[in-house]
């Protein structure tokens, strides 16, 4: 019989020869075919968020120019859940692909094997609406108009997907550039489009309108967030209220200190700022937003079908706000009525 003899050394097992005739696939360069990534240093991102960053890229056999966005989503950085809910999202979003105002997904890249999620979406080319109030600090009234109609319409079709935003905001609008040529001229008109975007806190809503999680950018959160209340959709619409308030007065209707001071005791007043020239229209629209009481807060469908939007800039009633006013909607129209009986052209703080 054999004797088994601790003192003889194993034999170890012949290692594999590497196939040298077949290139080793580089793990630093993502496989997103039949995309490729413009950069593949990852030197130059287009943007970069709390947790995930995102670069230009194009599709092999498209004609040049033509570039799509791939966000590259680190799996280790982000919550499991809310990447969960971000690829649904995503897959609820390509099926709505046609939709002018919301992210047109290309592909989704989710490997159960590999570190990072790739989400490859439409390019909009012209930056976010953000981007924009920086560059041009005014923006005209019926170019306001023209683009919180078609970030309503936006929302509007969210709502019907079921699925909350929860961080509505100006960086988070795109803006795509169309050119619109007209038959009866030869007049070419340029108009930006407004693509709702970045869904990564996101979440559809199922069997209850509510939910509890505490997420968002702390200056467009509603009151009911602030509070760590359950909240709805309406989250959505007070943000869409800030927004608007940025854009129309250059500023926020509310300083950091009273988000959880002052904030809760005055109820979400505001003040218009003095010498801005407006519409009776649009203060009425952001009232109708930034109501304390989500349960006062227009739904998605009604702010779309708002005068504000379904007025031509020429109908809407135009006012000169003179002085710094804190009125709600009602001293308003009283207000408004009592300088057309007086020749009026413009009202200051009663």
């Amino acid at each position: 019989m054999h004797k088994y003899d601790e003192t003889q050394k194993k034999k170890e097992p012949r290692k594999a020869t590497p196939d040298r005739s077949r290139p080793e696939k580089d793990s630093n360069k993502p496989d997103i075919t039949p995309f490729v990534i413009s950069d593949p240093d990852f030197k130059k991102p287009l943007g970069a968020g709390s947790y995930a960053k995102a670069y230009r890229c194009s599709k092999m056999g498209e004609e040049s120019g033509s570039y799509y966005v791939v966000k590259v989503i680190p799996r280790k950085s982000v919550d499991s859940r809310l990447l969960e809910s971000e690829i649904n999202i995503m897959k609820i979003l390509m099926e709505e692909k046609s939709h002018p105002n919301l992210l047109r997904v290309a592909q989704i890249i989710d490997r159960k094997d590999e570190d990072q999620v790739y989400i490859i979406t439409g390019l909009c080319d012209a930056g976010s609406l953000e981007d924009l109030l920086q560059k041009r600090v005014v923006l005209q009234d019926y170019e306001i108009q023209d683009l919180f109609r078609g970030i309503a319409e936006g929302l509007k079709t969210l709502r019907k997907l079921k699925i909350v935003h929860r961080d509505m905001k100006l960086e988070n609008t795109y803006l795509h550039t169309e050119h619109i040529h007209h038959s009866h001229s030869k007049h070419e008109e340029t108009r930006l489009r407004p693509v709702i975007g970045d869904f990564g806190f996101s979440k559809i809503l199922k069997e209850r309108d509510q939910t509890g999680t505490t997420l968002g950018t702390p200056f467009n959160m509603a009151p009911e967030l602030q509070k760590f209340d359950e909240y709805g959709p309406t989250v959505d619409i007070w943000a869409l209220g800030i927004m608007l308030y940025q854009v129309c007065f250059g500023d926020y209707p509310f300083r950091i200190e009273e988000l959880h001071t002052d904030f809760n005791r005055s109820k979400g007043r505001y003040t218009i700022p003095p010498r801005v020239l407006t519409s009776v229209e649009c203060l009425e629209l952001i009232e109708a937003c930034l109501q304390f009481d989500p349960k006062h807060r227009l739904k998605a469908e009604e702010v779309a079908a708002s005068p504000f939007f379904g007025k031509r800039y020429e109908e809407l009633q135009r006012i000169w706000v003179e002085k710094p006013v804190n009125l709600s909607v009602y001293k308003q129209r009283v207000v408004k009525r009592m300088m057309q009986e007086e020749g009026q052209d413009s009202f200051t703080c009663l």
